[in-house]
């Protein structure tokens, strides 16, 4: 799960460089916080998700994620969302380095 802070700002940017409605925003977090467990447990050498998002294989680790058959099939069930939220979170990220 992101922790309060991170959350706060990662919807702050959302509301600043997105046309996501509120609702949208606040899905894209739920998906975060609900798939993260599943994210590091194949990824073991991360303590938390902001770790594994602040990491420079994070985009390689994320689409290796959603490449696997059962994650796959899940994420398409859910419209794919559970992949826009990762993908919007690492622009987020991407954007703090800058």
């Amino acid at each position: 799960m992101l922790t309060e802070d991170y959350e706060k700002k990662f919807l702050n940017w959302m509301y600043k460089n997105t046309k996501l409605s509120k609702y949208s925003q606040g899905r894209y977090i739920g998906a975060i916080n609900k798939i993260s467990y599943k994210v590091l447990e194949i990824n073991p050498e991360y303590s938390s998700i902001e770790e594994l998002i602040k990491s420079n294989q994070a985009e390689k680790l994320i689409n290796l994620f959603f490449a696997l058959p059962e994650i796959r099939s899940f994420n398409d069930k859910g419209n794919r969302m559970y992949s826009s939220a990762f993908k919007k979170i690492l622009q987020f990220q991407n954007d703090q380095i800058k």
